[in-house]
């Protein structure tokens, strides 16, 4: 009887183990994670956004001589539909020297603040192909200065030119590919409506009708004026980039009249008979 009485505690006993690892099993979810990256010369940002509602946000920035730093941004975020709205709480900063750039960093943990750690917060999702992009329309730089160009802007110039969307610019991006050959038309309609005239629905071609020379100031280096026979009639702003058909010369709109605009070629082999009155210049070229 004593043994029939230990061999149902041990079975008791077994099965509990075995159910509350059951529910220990279940109680454990899978955290996903939705990446988002921008590249640049010695710089990059990376922002995760965690099926838990959490993020990290990650940017680094260094010099050609070694040294650099890199902050990370930690909080949660809220998703509405095609927005999403990061809530910063903390920043982890590790600065490197540059005798030893990627060995034995200083670290200092803050609390996020509206200082110079500040960040982009508030994104709308945009979608072309199988990239899908997070565009702000802050006039904050991803290191916390003051920028004069929202990410509206920068897409809408590399949307000009043709680089998009197998080139980006410094706004955060996921790709599911590398290249994009099937180059469908992007759905303008994401925009917000206040940046929609700076994306153009064809390409603007310009000749140039007179050429400067400017010289060399204590303000500014040697360059040359260029007028072309475009303006704001035609669609000119100044998110944009006019170039020859090699791209060998380019200029960006400086100065924009109705009918004209004048830009800047800071080219330091700048000759008039290479570059004569009536070349045509374009926001982009057929490759």
């Amino acid at each position: 009887m004593k043994k029939i009485f230990l061999i149902l505690i041990v079975l008791i006993a077994c099965s509990c183990s075995e159910r509350k690892k059951n529910q220990t099993k279940k109680s454990v979810k899978t955290v996903d994670t939705t990446f988002y990256k921008a590249d640049g010369f010695n710089m990059r940002l990376k922002l995760a956004l965690l099926s838990n509602d959490q993020f990290i946000f990650e940017t680094s920035l260094f010099s050609c001589f070694g040294g650099g730093e890199i902050r990370k941004f930690y909080g949660t975020y809220l998703k509405n539909k095609d927005e999403i709205k990061l809530k910063p709480e903390n920043v982890e900063i590790e600065i490197y020297p540059e005798d030893s750039p990627m060995a034995n960093p200083t670290i200092e943990n803050l609390k996020y603040g509206p200082d110079s750690l500040r960040i982009k917060t508030e994104f709308k999702i945009v979608n072309w192909n199988k990239n899908k992009y997070l565009l702000s329309n802050e006039y904050i730089s991803f290191f916390g200065f003051q920028d004069e160009n929202t990410d509206y802007d920068q897409f809408a110039y590399h949307y000009n030119i043709g680089s998009e969307p197998n080139d980006n610019g410094w706004y955060l991006v996921n790709k599911k590919a590398e290249r994009d050959t099937t180059k469908s038309k992007f759905d303008l309609n994401q925009i917000p409506s206040k940046y929609r005239e700076q994306f153009l629905k064809n390409p603007i071609v310009a000749k140039i009708t007179n050429i400067e020379n400017v010289p060399e100031t204590v303000y500014e280096g040697e360059h040359w004026l260029i007028t072309i026979d475009k303006g704001k009639v035609d669609g000119v702003n100044k998110n944009l980039v006019f170039q020859t058909e090699n791209m060998d010369m380019f200029i960006e709109p400086d100065t924009i009249f109705e009918n004209t605009t004048i830009g800047k070629s800071y080219l330091y082999n700048f000759k008039k008979e290479k570059y004569p009155v009536g070349t045509i210049l374009k926001t982009k070229w057929d490759n």
